[in-house]
């Protein structure tokens, strides 16, 4: 028995040509399944969508799958379908990144998916069909002699912004790859590298942030890289790149690895871990606190997540205070904010459910980031995600941000949950007054106001006034009164 569509659901005939291909979504009425389709009018007065009895059409049909998915319903029955059309909607994406015009030959991709698939050339052709009527990704183009398949102007779009973004990554590994070449120096090779990455940040981080090497005012540990704000804070001292800034000026700070193992993220993880510990520097706004390796000795991104997993959960190295104080997180965006390895990894930190939204405690959180045709994303989502720590108005931020948005969001990139870096029951040990008061619905509060400040919906100045206000409100509060008793 072949598929038969129900209400609600659409296909195509499998039997109709190319050029012909359509789309049919269903509805019942008086208990006769209708299919329709959108048909442009020729005059005003035309009809609009033709409909016709599914009893009426030959078969056989193919389902959309899309269809399923807008509906919030899983295919039932259609386990073999949908096998088919994803290997085959892989196998074409691929034939078309590969070929230079994002187009190829209909002919030639049915030859070339089932030399890769084994699929029958029928369930080929009917795919190929679906994904042309759907007009979503793929569409239909015909000359006199051939008929094609392409990218829609919207995925062509999408594919040439992650071939750029991803170009940034290239651009690291050839400059890193030559001084390989040059030099065996360890030192002179990892110098340069910093250079590098701090040349390609300076490229494209806005203009207001200066990027150097050097001091935070009363942090004796010289820093791989700092992002600050030149324009509305002085440098304390600046020669070439390095540099002495002020605590309140620093927007971010990353470690360079020219190769990350356990050891080397752990001492990274620490020195964030110090220089960020509640009493010594407790910033105001979030910083940005990342890693950038240009190899990796991680298996994969779940052995990097089970590394950073075991700093936070074990106690404080420190023997004189290895009793009293462990390395959870202290508060809120005291964690690394993410780790990456060139073309390797992409780790990063956000706060989520322990167990989901039934979960009790909202806690920091760690996900990963790939991309399924193995292109290296993870460049683009470290530079990102630096993006949103800086100081900027919506639409500022949203410009800068935009092109490295659309890269994130695009249907061969995978976000993957790898671990919670806090227990089920974890709260912040610490809190700037007015930030919260420990409860899990201010804790929330803070994070949803920390969310818009991430997207420039709120400024720096108005998310630091909302914290004021909190705190002046509860300052103004009566205090409880009582009478003294007898005894007392």
């Amino acid at each position: 028995m072949g598929y038969k569509p129900e209400a609600g659901e659409a296909f195509i005939c499998e039997n109709t040509s190319y050029a012909d291909a359509r789309l049919y979504l269903t509805y019942e009425k008086d208990g006769v399944l209708i299919a329709y389709y959108y048909k442009t009018p020729e005059h005003p007065e035309d009809e609009r969508f033709i409909k016709v009895p599914v009893d009426e059409l030959d078969g056989p049909f193919f389902p959309s799958f899309s269809s399923f998915l807008l509906r919030g319903k899983r295919p039932s029955g259609l386990n073999d379908e949908l096998s088919s059309y994803i290997a085959v909607e892989e196998c074409l994406k691929k034939l078309l990144i590969d070929s230079k015009s994002n187009r190829i030959e209909i002919k030639k991709a049915e030859s070339k998916i089932q030399e890769e698939t084994n699929e029958k050339a029928e369930r080929i052709s009917a795919i190929l069909k679906i994904l042309i009527s759907e007009k979503l990704l793929y569409r239909y183009a015909s000359t006199k002699t051939s008929e094609f398949i392409e990218f829609t102007e919207l995925k062509t779009k999408s594919e040439n912004s992650k071939q750029y973004y991803g170009s940034l990554a290239q651009e690291i590994a050839v400059k890193s790859k030559q001084i390989s070449l040059l030099t065996s120096h360890g030192q002179t090779a990892g110098n340069y590298r910093e250079y590098i990455l701090r040349s390609l940040l300076e490229k494209y981080l806005p203009s207001r942030f200066g990027v150097g090497t050097g001091f935070i005012e009363d942090v004796s540990r010289q820093l791989d890289i700092i992002i600050y704000d030149k324009v509305n804070f002085p440098v304390v001292f600046k020669e070439g790149d390095l540099i002495v800034v002020h605590k309140e000026a620093v927007r971010g700070i990353i470690e360079v690895k020219t190769t990350l193992d356990s050891e080397k993220l752990k001492g990274s993880l620490q020195l964030f871990y110090d220089i960020f510990r509640a009493g010594l520097f407790k910033p105001s706004l979030p910083i940005f606190k990342g890693v950038y390796a240009f190899n990796s000795n991680f298996e994969n991104s779940k052995k990097v997540a089970e590394s950073i997993n075991r700093f936070y959960r074990k106690p404080y190295f420190e023997k004189a205070v290895q009793s009293k104080m462990t390395r959870e997180v202290q508060y809120l965006y005291h964690e690394v904010t993410a780790v990456c390895a060139l073309n390797e990894h992409f780790l990063f930190t956000k706060y989520a459910y322990h167990g989901g939204k039934e979960g009790k405690n909202i806690v920091p959180s760690l996900y990963s980031i790939t991309d399924e045709n193995g292109l290296d994303v993870q460049t683009a989502a470290f530079i990102a995600t630096l993006f949103d720590y800086l100081d900027g108005d919506f639409y500022s931020k949203r410009t800068a941000q935009k092109g490295f948005n659309d890269l994130m969001s695009t249907d061969s990139v995978e976000v993957k949950f790898e671990s919670h870096i806090g227990d089920k029951d974890w709260i912040p040990r610490s809190a700037s007054p007015g930030e919260h008061d420990f409860g899990q619905e201010s804790i929330i509060h803070r994070l949803d106001q920390l969310g818009l400040w991430f997207k420039g919906e709120l400024s720096s100045s108005e998310y630091i006034r909302d914290i004021e206000q909190t705190e002046s409100n509860k300052a103004l509060q009566p205090t409880p009164f009582r009478y003294a008793q007898q005894g007392d």
